[in-house]
């Protein structure tokens, strides 16, 4: 039997990295179905896992335990979706370390082959968190390549105030939103515009072809048609119902939704406290300089109904985790099925 270890550490990748990230409720997912439309890219399911392996201390140096790893991913119910089998691995692989990069970039390929694109030249990871560790990423991938995608903050705050994640109130959505924005704008600085690019979501859902053509050309992969039309990726079902517009044509209408969903007072609000960051990025404040923050009894009425919100909405998770149907998943160390919740 062929050890893992050896093959990882002999793995030459002709499968190029592409890390999608930005605010949450921006457009990663919709951008990345877009891409992985094309015949030569495959989408992967959000991996958030990486930052969990390497905060869990599963990783070090660049380098990753092979056993700990895979018991991580195996415990990982999310990881589940990348409808990879983990190999057994062999006597003494265990404790071997190798790349963490060489393990991803092979979970990658091996997705590909599960999803049909086995000859595919470029994977696209499309977890917003990525915009927030940018220049980890592009040191464990020399060829990768960084996309941020950015929303009007508005937009965001009226698509995220309604989950049950994230910001509760149009406040905390705001500093939320400057936040991550921020973050990104540094990060693509930080890496250059060689390496990174970013898109406004206004920009893909009204001229979609226009600026996947662009971004086609910046990543070095060619523009296909498919990316308008079709979609091959799958959505999780954990977060179907948040993302139940990624298999529809873009709606130009998207752009602007939060004009009806917001109050003009939730709209003052959020400008703010977030200044001027909007026109930074080529939006228009409706209020500009003169806009007002929460004011005492604005402020007290907002953090309770956030705390409220927030008892409500952890207490119905916890039900329907217990609820929730447990699907097969292929376990890390056996190959065989396991059980995990989604």
């Amino acid at each position: 039997m062929t050890r893992w270890v050896d093959q990882l550490r002999s793995l030459r990748v002709n499968v190029r990295p592409v890390f999608i990230g930005g605010c949450s409720r921006s457009g990663t997912t919709l951008l990345a179905a877009m891409l992985g439309s094309s015949p030569d890219i495959v989408t992967v399911p959000e991996a958030e896992f990486k930052w969990d392996a390497l905060k869990d201390g599963s990783v070090f140096d660049g380098q990753v335990r092979l056993g700990r790893l895979l018991d991580f991913l195996a415990a990982d119910p999310k990881f589940a979706y990348w409808d990879v089998a983990l190999p057994r691995l062999v006597s003494g692989e265990r404790d071997e370390q190798v790349p963490f990069a060489a393990v991803l970039s092979h979970l990658a390929a091996s997705h590909a082959h599960a999803a049909g694109k086995p000859e595919a030249t470029m994977w696209v990871d499309h977890t917003p968190g990525n915009i927030r560790y940018v220049s980890t990423l592009a040191e464990m991938f020399p060829a990768g390549r960084f996309v941020h995608i950015v929303r009007d903050g508005r937009g965001v705050a009226s698509s995220v105030i309604p989950l049950d994640f994230g910001p509760n109130t149009v406040a905390e959505a705001a500093d939320y939103w400057s936040s991550q924005v921020s973050m990104g704008l540094a990060a693509t600085a930080h890496v250059g515009d060689e390496r990174a690019a970013t898109v406004r979501f206004e920009d893909l859902v009204q001229r979609p072809r226009a600026i996947l053509t662009a971004l086609c050309d910046h990543l070095g992969v060619a523009f296909d048609d498919g990316m308008l039309h079709r979609r091959d990726y799958r959505v999780q079902s954990y977060t179907a119902d948040q993302h139940e517009l990624v298999a529809r044509p873009p709606d130009p209408l998207r752009s602007t939704a939060w004009r009806t969903a917001l109050t003009p007072r939730d709209v003052e609000i959020f400008e703010a406290r977030t200044g001027e960051l909007l026109r930074y990025l080529g939006y228009v404040n409706d209020y500009g300089i003169t806009a007002r923050d929460l004011d005492k009894r604005e402020h007290l009425t907002s953090a309770s109904r956030s705390l409220a919100r927030r008892l409500v909405t952890d207490r119905v998770r916890r039900y329907l985790r217990r609820r929730r149907p447990i699907r097969s998943a292929p376990s890390a160390a056996t190959g065989v099925k396991s059980r995990a919740t989604t």
